[in-house]
Parts: C-alpha cells; sequence; structure tokens
C-alpha cells in the first residue's frame, strides 16, 4: 500500500483484474510531476515486474495494449463529498477520491448518509464538503 499512495512523484501497485475476455489487466501507477498522457516504459517494466512477483507466469504471456489515463483528483488530494448547495440546487457529489473510489466506498456512503438525512456524521464533514473550494474558501 505504502509504494502506490506516495503524494509526489511515481508510485506502482500491484492490480490484475481478470477480464470476462480471458485476458489480464494489469496496474497500477500514479505519476503527480507530468501530465504527459504517453505511456512511460520505465514505468509500464515497474509494474510488470512487481505483478511477475504475484504471478511467476506473467513473463510467459503476451502484451496485447498498455495505456494512461488520469485520476480525478483535487488540488487538496481529498474527495469532493457533499451538496454543492449554493451552486447548483439538488445535486450531490461523491468525486475526486484519485483511483481510490472502490477502497473509501463504504465511508464515502456514510459521509453522504448523513448529510442527507441531517445526522450526526461519523467523521468531521467539513475536509470534505465541496463548498471548500468556493471562492474565498480555498486555502490551497
Amino acid at each position: 500500500i505504502k509504494s502506490a499512495h506516495h503524494a509526489t512523484g511515481t508510485s506502482v501497485a500491484f492490480n490484475a483484474q481478470p477480464r470476462p475476455t480471458g485476458q489480464l489487466l494489469i496496474g497500477s501507477s500514479r505519476q503527480f510531476d507530468t501530465t504527459d498522457p504517453a505511456v512511460e516504459m520505465s514505468v509500464l517494466a515497474q509494474m510488470l515486474q512487481r505483478a511477475a512477483r504475484y504471478l511467476p507466469a506473467l513473463p510467459t504471456l503476451n502484451g496485447i495494449r498498455a495505456w494512461t489515463g488520469f485520476r480525478a483528483a483535487t488540488p487538496d488530494g481529498l474527495p469532493l463529498i457533499g451538496r454543492m448547495k449554493d451552486t447548483v440546487p439538488g445535486l450531490w457529489l461523491a468525486v475526486g477520491h484519485e483511483g481510490l473510489g472502490v477502497t473509501t466506498s463504504l465511508a464515502t456512503a456514510k459521509l453522504l448518509a448523513a448529510q442527507i438525512t441531517e445526522d450526526a456524521a461519523p467523521i468531521p464533514l467539513e475536509p470534505y464538503l465541496p463548498q471548500r473550494f468556493t471562492l474565498g474558501a480555498c486555502h490551497v
């Protein structure tokens, strides 16, 4: 987990997802020091080397394609969880989890449910409220 969640530079983790086609999706990496969408062969090599430690037969398989994508992240690294009070009435957000949406989905659901039902939240809501980025409120 430590290798997957650096806040700067490049980090590589192990993720293998079997696809319905019988193929394997191998990943993943994070790069905070570039916005270039090109596949970096050195990062791809690190991902495959890490994956081969867990899947020893992986080097005997053929790769089909490699690609990059951008993770939805906020400037402060925390997701937006809550209602867009003054901007778009009726709109609730649960976005910007930067690749950790599934991992943090239960906590996000609890924070949203507490706000919708106006119950006490299990943790402070303020760090996640979308309003933290409204004019004059942003400290980033």
